[in-house]
């Protein structure tokens, strides 16, 4: 599927002013059309790597139904893909823990933080 011009607008300014890390930039070059061969392909490692992917696909909503291309190409993204909308909710519930954490309630951020590092790592063994 090609980028619209509002997308690559939204995606350039993704690479050059947004919260990344290795995993959503691996999103943003599959995306983006660079060769295989320039991509490290590592997936999310934790939750933040995670959010920042998530936040990518916030920015460019287009890209979510794309997601299988990454897993294509790179198959270690498979269960990541495949488990992306269980791992957006474990991680809005870890956002909304963290909002909650301001308040002092940091047993729930710490459940939520470790329920979605269980998830992700149940999803990489796919």
């Amino acid at each position: 599927m090609k980028n619209t011009e509002d997308v690559i607008r939204r995606a350039s300014e993704w690479a050059s002013c947004g919260e990344r890390g290795i995993s959503s930039e691996a999103i943003w070059a599959v995306m983006m059309g660079v060769p295989a061969d320039k991509i490290d392909a590592s997936t999310p490692a934790d939750a933040g790597d995670f959010n920042r992917c998530a936040t990518l696909i916030e920015i460019i909503p287009e890209w979510k139904t794309r997601l299988p291309e990454v897993a294509a190409l790179f198959p270690i993204w498979t269960g990541i893909v495949e488990h992306w909308d269980d791992l957006y909710k474990a991680l809005l519930n870890l956002r909304s823990a963290r909002a909650i954490m301001k308040t002092r309630r940091w047993k729930i951020q710490n459940d939520a933080h470790l329920r979605f590092e269980q998830l992700l790592d149940l999803c990489q063994e796919d």
